[in-house]
């Protein structure tokens, strides 16, 4: 188990070993993620073994996608994008780029799902990018998922299928809906999208859960009450 922690302001990674005791032998050092323009958000281990850590970067203009590989001794991989180090920002522009959540697929790829604002249009619109990456470190494919605005709820990987959950309003730009898509990691640009409520049922999904035989999403229900619904579905689900 990984663990990214804060303490007096400085940023610290460590393993547990299966008794939840410290692994001595992960001796991580860098002080890459401790700086105060770098916030990191989410973390995966590779086939190989290494730790790809995803964080946020403002450039003193905007906010960036920052991504580090570190190998299972904790030492930063130099190797992994320029000097150990990749940046970018996704569509090429100075728009705000907010990584939400990372996914290493089986074959070394690297999935960033990410926010994408444009300040100087609105301050609370957002679209959804996808930005996928070589285990060396180098850009495959970096685009919108869509050129609309949506609410990035959550994400989640299984080899290399990604499913992603947002919300927004339909078509008619009248009713809010909630969005379930599915999309191959060799063709990002494609979606499969299967609409799981809306209107008066319209519900975000907060998580989702992919294992072999089985998707589960849960949805809350009631805010107040914290009531959340839980659903299960089969592996069809991950062929829409």
């Amino acid at each position: 188990v990984y663990a990214l922690y804060e303490s007096d302001i400085n940023r610290n990674l460590i393993r547990l070993l299966k008794n939840g005791h410290r692994d001595v032998t992960f001796n991580f050092t860098s002080d890459i993620l401790n700086n105060e323009g770098t916030t990191p958000v989410a973390m995966s281990a590779t086939a190989n073994g290494n730790l790809v850590v995803l964080s946020n970067l403002w450039n003193g203009f905007s906010w960036m996608i920052h991504i580090n590989e570190f190998y299972e001794t904790g030492e930063l991989n130099l190797n992994f994008g320029n000097g150990g180090i990749y940046t970018k920002s996704i569509l090429d522009n100075t728009d705000d780029n907010f990584g939400q959540y990372l996914h290493t697929s089986p074959n070394g790829e690297i999935v960033v799902v990410a926010k994408v604002n444009d300040f100087s249009v609105s301050t609370s619109d957002e679209k959804i990018a996808i930005l996928k990456l070589s285990e060396e470190g180098k850009t495959l494919s970096s685009d919108l998922y869509a050129n609309r605005c949506f609410k990035l709820d959550c994400s989640a990987m299984q080899d290399d299928y990604l499913l992603l959950a947002y919300s927004g309003t339909t078509e008619n730009e009248i009713d809010q809906a909630t969005y379930l898509a599915g999309l191959t990691s060799e063709k990002m640009e494609s979606q499969n999208v299967h609409c799981l409520s809306t209107d008066g049922d319209y519900e975000t999904i907060d998580h989702i859960e992919v294992k072999k035989s089985a998707v589960y999403i849960s949805q809350l229900k009631i805010n107040a009450e914290a009531l959340y619904l839980v659903r299960k579905y089969g592996t069809m689900l991950l062929m829409l």
